[in-house]
């Protein structure tokens, strides 16, 4: 229960400091440029959205998709489950080190999506 909640902590933290960091740079363009402030958000937000739709594109479903085209014994599907163990390895590396947890986009993929939408979302109202 506690690692449940360190971890939701952890997703929140991140998820404020995504948003105010893109609050942040939609802020400074609106001061360089003359553009009206909702369509600054919205293209501020757009970007962290796609970029972190991109990124929730895991290993995992990349290793379903080769489990189900090739063979168990293929010499590739070995090839492949030893650079996903490395990958999950240097993952869980990561997420024990706290500066390389913040920012991160393997680990914080879903908050900077979560973010661009809210910045979305904002522009609209």
């Amino acid at each position: 229960m506690k690692l449940q909640r360190f971890e939701l902590k952890e997703k929140l933290k991140s998820f404020f400091i995504y948003l105010l960091l893109e609050l942040v740079i939609a802020f400074f363009i609106s001061l360089v440029t003359n553009f009206i402030y909702n369509d600054i958000l919205l293209c501020v937000g757009l970007i962290p959205a796609i970029i972190g739709c991109f990124s929730l594109y895991d290993a995992n479903s990349a290793m379903i998709e080769l489990n189900s085209l090739s063979q168990s014994k293929s010499p590739y599907f070995s090839e492949a489950k030893i650079a996903l163990a490395k990958r999950e390895n240097e993952l869980l590396k990561l997420k024990s080190s706290f500066t390389g947890s913040i920012l991160d986009l393997r680990l914080h993929s879903l908050e900077l999506m979560l973010s661009g939408i809210t910045l979305i979302i904002l522009s609209i109202f």
